[in-house]
This record gives structure tokens, C-alpha cells and sequence, in this order.
């Protein structure tokens, strides 16, 4: 079986795309028997021919249209019906041959990936459909869990879930779904739910990043046959070894560093809405409370400034015409003229590519022509622009920038060992690198120290080798650079900055515009002024990578700063509105009235602040999105006229009104069910993520049960249409003056 990588390969199914999706359609021969239902309603029963009594709420067919058992409803629920392109089911094609005659659990239906927010999950989902026979004895799956939190080398407070006792199969995959998404390093703190279930079936939606559903599938259909494999005795050793294929496939989804996945985890913990957009944007907030972030780069961080900080000739020339000390520096074409321009400079001396970040191939304390020769060919395999520069002794202090404010400090002690006149060097390199927090992957806080070339030069130059034992409080370098991804240990001296040096970090970053910057400077002290003791600033770092061993309560200070509130707009979902209502427009004008600008999304189209955006009806995942995106929209009213939510999900994770002003909702193409039925699905989609209250249209509700997600009195009457709209208006207003929007 291939790793991860053929496994995303092979998940080729159909996605609802982020405008109104184009309708999908089975593909496998006889996926869908002729006559077979496609209206579903979610029930709590005791028996439904002969079935017994189910733990969650169930879909079945409306029975009194369909005559088909609940068996035939749960197969041909509409949103669990996607399959592959290619007309095999996706639960094969995850699945070895070998595999697929003793499988315990299986994919029931390919997975459907829905590109918005549904059942109150704060991530897009990908439902799943996982069967399993009937009277089969999972017992054997209670042990799956501690081979995976040992395997993903997870800590305590990363395995969650998988660590209770007596697990269920169900929590077994929704909580091992979670553990590898956060071992990859994907910033998910929610598991799954289970959505519907019966006797050896469950329909479960999984968080996923925004197009991650192909890497999310494979790794799920790698999860089933690992719980088919330990349900067998067999050796799960062959399933290792694949793991680090379907990591890499999820860890791929964040591509712009460890910044992203930090931004994000905190705004979730903020509660502040965060959703990929294209180009490695990230989105913070909604409409006007909306800011961008790509990486550590701000939607105020300009293009100029970026691109100054990124070529460090042109940093360097402009840091000096504002009097910043800077190293002495000449750009050289040749490892000869590296060697000739070190002789002019004096020795030591340092190499580094022009236009790189995150000390790649910087070479420093270079001290003959050998080693500017072979530091040259090393940096010229990354940019076709050297740098040389004299070396400034100090030591290396990164101080973090942020609105003209000196935020943090850290020293980045270099990679090394200390002696202790009894273990010989090879043994303190073990004793480093059993640092817990250190490793190797994406997700390890610090990386190991190997003892390799650059190391074994290193302990060359101080006269040993790695079987030697060094004195007692000898310290032993096995780095140049002191960086955190070559193995630095960062140490908080925030508090022991003088004034001085906090001046001039906040005067660097000034000098090439940015708003957010990490100035690297070399200084004997950082408690003595750079005035006494001299000082270089030998880089500043556009797009710091903020880390988190002690930095971070950067992300929700950087954040707190950006983000008005919570960043959330009121917003509110109206369904059932007739066509000649005057529901949303009255509620528009009473919110405009009291100065907010509204963006509606109706049957004629979508608005914002009264500028029609989109003509004609374009959905109300489709509109909504729009208006999430708009930076003139302080307040968002969505209309759902059909059942398209049950494809898309929510255009946001959350929002603050339901309002109920009819049962007129139509089906989406595709789908064939009563009004009623339907509005019982959609409200159960929907229902979970309200904040606030639910009104309705006197009449509206009648013999409509509350979702399960929902308190009794789950709902408000209102006697007609403009008491309504008088109070919904009120608790949207009331909902922007919360303290959390403030």
C-alpha cells in the first residue's frame, strides 16, 4: 500500500466548490436504487420496523411517501451519497484488496466535504459514513488508542480524548481522527460528532481545514484499517510505516510556517472567526471587524517594507542611512571573491545568502579561505546573491517589534554541550537530545542536534572529537548559527532590555516601514546600552516566525491589537420568508437607522450598505460568504429559501439570530422532500450554531419539534411580521454592543 501521498491521490471525489456548489451526482452503477427515498427526516423513535431504539437522532424517509425501510433511507441520505469520478467507491479505493473481504469497519459511502460550517463544528466538515456488521464485538479496539498516542508521540494535553477509558468505536475515530490532524501540526481543537446513528452504522462529520478533504479522507481511511487491523491481531508495524506519509499530506494544508497554525488556535480560543482564504491568507473577524494575515505579514505590513526586509543588501543600506549600526557587508559573484573580499574585510568573517530567511546556509566566525571557500558553494545553493560580511562578536537577541512598541526579547543561545569531566561528547549530544520538546518533525518546539559535519568542525576547532570528555563547565558549540531551527534554545530577557537597545530594535523596524518585525542584534549585553558596549543589527526580519516556548502570548497580543473584539458582526439567519415578506427588509432598515451598514442576502440578490453586490439569487451559502468577506458590512442578515445549507453548510461558524418566519422552504436541485421535511434537516444543521435566540412568525413553528441541539422553550412567538422585525433588530444591536464585540 503507498504512504499518504498516493492515499490523497486516490481520494479523488467530488467537492462543493465555495460559491454556490454545482450539484453532484452519483457516478457508481446502482448506487441508487430506482424508487429509492431521498426525503429524510431526523426522528427521535423507540422502533421503526423492528429496529431498536437509537442513541442518536436518526434519518429516515418520510414513510408515509416512501415506502423503503430505514435501512434504504440511511444508505441514500443524499449527503452522504458522493463517489469517486472514477465510479469506485472511495471506501475501496482506501482499502487494500487484501483488506476489503474481512474489513470489521468500512466506509459505507465516499466522504462529502462541505465547504462551510455545519452541526456547530467551528471548521468545515467531511461527513463520513462508517458501517460496521452488526453483533461484532469491538472490545479489541480499546488498546488502538495507546498505540497511537505512542506512535504520534503525542503529549498529554495534545492526545484529548483518545486517553478516557472505556472508549467507544465511534469516539475511537472521532478522537484519533484528532489526534493525527494535531500531530501534523493542523490547528483543530474540536473532534467530530456523530450526526445520526443506528445498529452498525454512524454518519459523523469531521473538522477539516478549508481543501484539506483529500489528505482528511486519507488519513481516515488509513485510521479504519488500522481499527480492521488491530480488530484482527494482525501487526500494525506495515501501518507505521505509512504515517508519515499521511502527516506530511495534512501538514501540507498549512504551507505558510508555524505562525499560521499559532494565529489560528488562538483565535479559536478567542473566539474570533478565522477562515483560509486564497494566496495563504488568513481571515480574522467578519465584514468590518475583518483583518488578513499571511504568516506573521499584516494587511498593514506594506509591499515595500516586505521587500526591503527581504534582501538584506538593501536592508542593510537603508539601516545605515538611519544610523543603525549594521556589519560591514559586500555582495561577492565567486568563491574567489568571497575569498578576496574576506582579506579586505579581515578575518573572521561571515557568508549568508542575500535573499533567504530563517539562518539557511548562514556561515559565521568564518576565520581562513577554506572555510569562506566552502561556505560560499554551501549558500550559492539557495541564492544566486552572497553576501559577506565582517562578524560582530556578541551574543544573538531577537527582539520582536509590533506598532512601534518593543513586544519581546529572547537570547538564542546556540546549540551546544557542557562538560562535565566525566561524559565524553557523543554522550552529552544524547543527554541534549533527550529533551522531550526536541525532534525532528514540524510539530517538535526544538529541533535535535545531530552530530554531523558542521558539528564535527566545530569540536575539530576546540580540539576534540565526539568521543573525547571535555572540562568540567566547558561549553562546546556544535552550531555557527544561532538559530532556533538549527537547534537554538530561546531564553526570555524581556525584562533586562535597557532602554537604549529597545529604542534602537523600535528605530530598525521604523527605518524599512514595517509594523511587525523580528530584529536580530548582536550585543555583548542586552542589559548594558549599545552605546557603551557597541552593538550591530545584523538583520530585521519582515515576517518573524514568533515561536511558542516562551512567546506565546505574542499571538494574542498581535491579534487583540488587529481584531476589534471578538471580531464577529452581528448576523442573522431568517428561513422561510415568503416572496412577497417584508421581513428582511424591515429589519435592514432598523439596523440602518441606528447606523449600521447591513448586507442582506435575499431572493433578488445580495446588498451591502444598500449597493447591490450580486444580482439574482446566488444562495445563501454563496451570499453569505460574500458578506463575511466585505469590509463595508457591519451587520449581516441571510435569507435560506431552499435546503442548500444541506450541501454547503453555514457561510460562518456562528451567528447570533435565528428567526423563523415560514415553512416555504424549498428543495435544491437534487433533492426531493416535503417543506416540512426539510426544514426539520435544515434547522438541525443550523440550530447548534446560534448564540442567541430563536423568534418566530406566529404559526411558523407549529408541529415543529425542537432540534436536539436546543433547551426548552427552544423558541419565541411573534404575532405578525413587524413586531418581528422590531425584534430582531433589537437583539442584533444588543448583540453588537455584547463586551466580547467591543
Amino acid at each position: 500500500m503507498a504512504g499518504g501521498d498516493g492515499l490523497a491521490r486516490r481520494c479523488r471525489f467530488q467537492r462543493c466548490g465555495d460559491r454556490y456548489p454545482r450539484k453532484l451526482r452519483a457516478t457508481v452503477s446502482g448506487s441508487r436504487r430506482a424508487g429509492a427515498p431521498r426525503g429524510l427526516a431526523a426522528r427521535e423513535h423507540r422502533h421503526h420496523r423492528g429496529l431498536p431504539r437509537y442513541r442518536y437522532p436518526l434519518l429516515l424517509p418520510d414513510t408515509r411517501r416512501a415506502g423503503r425501510g430505514c435501512r434504504a433511507a440511511f444508505q441514500h441520505r443524499r449527503t452522504a451519497l458522493r463517489r469517486v469520478r472514477t465510479g469506485r467507491a472511495l471506501s475501496h479505493a482506501l482499502l487494500p484488496a487484501a483488506a476489503r473481504v474481512r474489513m470489521s469497519l468500512r466506509l459505507a459511502d465516499a466522504p462529502c466535504a462541505m465547504p462551510g460550517y455545519a452541526y456547530g463544528l467551528r471548521h468545515p466538515g467531511l461527513l463520513v459514513s462508517v458501517s460496521m456488521p452488526a453483533g461484532e464485538s469491538l472490545q479489541a479496539l480499546r488498546s488502538l488508542p495507546a498505540w497511537l498516542v505512542q506512535i504520534l508521540g503525542l503529549p498529554v494535553e495534545q492526545a484529548g480524548g483518545l486517553l478516557e477509558e472505556n472508549l467507544e468505536a465511534g469516539d475511537i475515530l472521532l478522537q484519533g481522527m484528532l489526534a493525527l490532524q494535531r500531530a501534523a501540526g493542523l490547528p483543530l481543537q474540536e473532534p467530530g460528532r456523530v450526526v445520526a446513528a443506528r445498529v452498525g452504522h454512524w454518519l459523523a462529520v469531521l473538522p477539516l481545514l478549508q481543501r484539506g478533504e483529500a489528505a482528511a479522507a486519507a488519513a481516515f481511511g488509513w485510521l479504519l484499517r488500522a481499527c480492521n487491523a488491530t480488530l484482527a491481531g494482525e501487526d500494525l508495524q506495515p501501518l507505521q510505516a505509512e504515517l508519515p506519509g499521511v502527516l506530511g499530506a495534512l501538514a501540507a494544508l498549512l504551507s505558510s510556517g508555524s505562525n499560521a497554525a499559532h494565529f489560528m488556535r488562538t483565535a479559536q480560543a478567542l473566539g474570533i472567526p478565522c477562515r483560509q482564504r486564497a494566496g495563504g491568507v488568513i481571515q480574522f473577524g467578519e465584514g468590518a471587524r475583518a483583518r488578513w494575515l499571511v504568516s506573521s505579514f499584516t494587511d498593514q505590513t506594506s509591499h515595500i517594507a516586505a521587500r526591503l526586509a527581504r534582501h538584506k543588501a538593501q536592508a542593510s543600506a537603508m539601516l545605515a542611512e538611519a544610523g543603525i549600526p549594521v556589519p560591514r557587508q559586500v555582495t561577492v559573484a565567486t568563491a574567489e571573491a568571497a575569498v578576496q573580499a574576506a582579506a579586505a574585510l579581515g578575518y573572521p568573517v561571515v557568508i549568508k545568502p542575500e535573499d533567504t530567511e530563517g539562518g539557511i546556509a548562514v556561515a559565521p566566525g568564518l576565520g581562513t579561505p577554506e572555510e569562506v571557500r566552502a561556505a560560499f558553494e554551501t549558500a550559492s545553493r539557495y541564492s544566486r546573491s552572497i553576501l559577506l560580511e565582517s562578524h560582530v562578536e556578541g551574543r544573538d537577541y531577537r527582539l520582536n517589534v509590533f506598532q512601534g512598541e518593543l513586544v519581546w526579547a529572547i537570547e538564542r543561545q546556540p546549540a551546544s554541550v557542557t562538560g562535565d569531566g566525566r561524559a565524553p561528547v557523543r554522550e552529552l549530544l544524547q543527554r541534549l537530545n533527550a529533551d522531550p520538546r526536541r525532534g525532528a518533525g514540524k510539530g517538535a518546539r526544538l529541533r535535535r542536534v545531530e552530530l554531523d559535519e558542521e558539528a564535527l568542525s566545530l569540536l575539530r576547532k576546540a580540539g576534540l572529537g565526539p568521543d573525547d570528555v571535555p572540562a568540567e563547565g566547558r561549553v562546546l558549540r556544535l552550531r555557527r548559527v544561532a538559530n532556533i531551527g538549527a537547534g537554538a534554545v530561546p531564553v526570555p530577557v524581556f525584562d533586562q532590555v535597557h532602554p537604549d537597545n529597545a529604542r534602537l530594535a523600535i528605530r530598525a523596524a521604523e527605518a524599512l516601514g514595517l509594523d511587525l518585525a523580528g530584529v536580530d542584534l548582536l550585543i555583548p549585553d542586552i542589559a548594558r546600552s549599545w552605546h557603551e558596549g557597541g552593538a550591530a543589527v545584523c538583520e530585521v526580519n519582515g515576517q518573524p516566525t514568533l515561536g511558542q516556548i516562551t512567546s506565546a502570548h505574542l499571538y494574542p497580543l498581535i491579534l487583540g491589537r488587529l481584531v476589534r473584539g471578538n471580531g464577529r458582526i452581528p448576523t442573522a439567519l431568517v428561513i422561510g420568508a415568503g416572496e412577497g415578506s417584508g421581513l428582511l427588509a424591515g429589519i435592514a432598515a432598523r439596523l440602518g437607522a441606528a447606523g449600521l451598514r447591513v448586507g442582506c442576502v435575499g431572493r433578488q440578490g445580495v446588498t451591502a450598505a444598500g449597493e447591490r453586490i450580486a444580482a439574482g439569487p446566488v444562495g445563501s451559502f454563496a451570499g453569505g460568504r460574500m458578506l463575511v468577506a466585505h469590509r463595508g458590512v457591519d451587520a449581516a442578515l441571510v435569507a435560506v429559501d431552499d435546503a442548500g445549507l444541506l450541501d454547503t453548510g453555514l457561510p460562518f461558524a456562528r451567528y447570533d439570530l435565528l428567526v423563523l418566519a415560514g415553512a416555504e422552504i424549498a428543495a435544491a436541485e437534487g433533492q426531493a422532500a416535503t417543506p416540512e421535511t426539510l426544514l426539520r434537516e435544515v434547522l438541525r444543521l443550523v440550530h447548534p450554531a446560534c448564540d442567541g435566540e430563536v423568534l418566530a412568525l406566529a404559526g411558523a413553528a407549529q408541529g415543529l419539534p425542537p432540534p436536539a441541539s436546543a433547551s426548552s422553550p427552544w423558541l419565541a412567538e411573534v404575532p405578525d411580521e413587524s413586531e418581528l422585525a422590531a425584534r430582531a433588530a433589537a437583539a442584533l444591536l444588543a448583540a453588537d454592543h455584547r463586551p466580547s464585540a467591543r
